[in-house]
C-alpha cells in the first residue's frame, strides 16, 4: 500500500515538474539528413540541419548567443564526439533568424570517415554515429537525430575479398 501512494506521489511530482506542451503548436521544424548513412576511411559526407517556417506568418527566432542552428554527433552510448568538449563555446551576443512563411535557414556540417587534413571536414574513427541538431533561442527546438556509420578499411577489404572468391 505504501509503495503505491509513494509510487503515485512521485508520479504526481513529475507531471507537474514537466514541461507542458505549448498551447499553440510551433510553426518552426528542424530536421537533420545525411548524404551518405555509410562511410568508409576517406569518404566525406555532408549532414544538413533545416529550420523551416512552416506557418503562415513570419517568424522571428532570438538567440542569446552567436550560436543558432547547433549540430551535434554522438555515438550510440550518448557520449557527444561534435562538438569537441561536448558543448558549443558561444560568443555572448544576441543574435536573430527571421523566416517568412516557407522560410529556410540551412547549416550544414562534412564529415569524413578517418582522419580529416582540411580544417572544413570533421574526420571521425570508425564506428556508428547518431547526429542531430538544437536550437536555444525564443524557441527551443531539436531535430529527429539521423544514423550513419563509419566503417573500418580491414572490414571492408575483408568482406570485399571474400565476395570475390572463386568457389573452386
Amino acid at each position: 500500500m505504501r509503495a503505491a501512494l509513494l509510487a503515485c506521489l512521485v508520479l504526481a511530482a513529475c507531471e507537474r515538474t514537466s514541461p507542458s506542451a505549448p498551447s499553440d503548436p510551433s510553426p518552426l521544424r528542424l530536421t537533420a539528413a545525411i548524404s551518405q548513412s555509410e562511410l568508409r576511411p576517406g569518404d566525406t559526407a555532408t549532414l544538413t540541419f533545416r529550420l523551416e517556417n512552416t506557418g503562415p506568418d513570419a517568424v522571428k527566432v532570438q538567440f542569446p548567443s552567436a550560436c543558432q542552428i547547433m549540430p551535434f554527433i554522438a555515438q550510440p552510448s550518448g557520449t557527444v564526439v561534435y562538438p569537441g568538449g561536448g558543448r558549443w563555446a558561444c560568443a555572448q551576443v544576441l543574435t536573430a533568424i527571421s523566416l517568412a512563411p516557407g522560410g529556410v535557414k540551412i547549416e550544414e556540417l562534412r564529415i569524413q570517415g578517418g582522419l580529416s587534413e582540411r580544417s572544413s571536414v570533421y574526420g571521425l574513427p570508425a564506428g556508428d554515429y547518431v547526429s542531430y541538431a538544437r536550437i536555444d533561442g525564443s524557441y527551443v527546438l531539436q531535430s529527429a537525430p539521423v544514423a550513419f556509420r563509419v566503417g573500418n578499411s580491414s572490414t571492408t577489404v575483408a568482406i570485399d575479398s571474400l565476395l570475390s572468391c572463386d568457389p573452386e
